[in-house]
């Protein structure tokens, strides 16, 4: 293989560990009080899961 051909296989190597790393990655759930905080000072704003926060 030529110099040329390994870095580009290198680098599709790397761009899919790269995006396997990403798709891994969690979404973390918004804060009620984010939600109220935009609600009110933005109006509707959609902030993250409609699903009601389990009780403390």
């Amino acid at each position: 293989m030529t110099s040329s051909r390994l870095e580009a296989f290198s680098d599709g190597v790397l761009a899919i560990v790269i995006t396997a790393m990403v798709l891994g990655l969690a979404v973390p759930k918004a804060d009620r009080r984010v939600e109220r905080y935009l609600r009110t000072h933005h109006g509707e704003v959609p902030v993250g899961n409609d699903e009601e926060d389990p009780a403390p």
